[in-house]
């Protein structure tokens, strides 16, 4: 099922969106989605050791979020003596 904004599905009214996760590609070249809520990353990643038809399709990981950098601000210096 797709979420949409104007979604008229038998139980849009009962869904609610936690957010959105962007597909990225690993170092590996493979594929995955990532994302985050709260102050956690949400990662779900292809099940790669799936043997049985009841192991999931997919793993989903979670980590605490990184503090994002703040952009260093420029030396301020004087150089011109008054």
């Amino acid at each position: 099922m797709a979420f949409s904004r104007n979604s008229n599905g038998p139980n849009s009214d009962s869904l609610v969106r936690l957010g959105g996760l962007w597909r990225n590609e690993g170092k590996g070249g493979k594929t995955y989605l990532a994302g985050s809520f709260g102050g956690a990353r949400l990662m779900i990643f292809p099940n790669g050791f799936k043997e049985k038809d009841s192991d999931p399709d997919y793993v989903l990981c979670i980590a605490q979020s990184q503090p994002k950098k703040e952009k260093a601000e420029p030396n301020r210096t004087n150089d011109f003596p008054i």
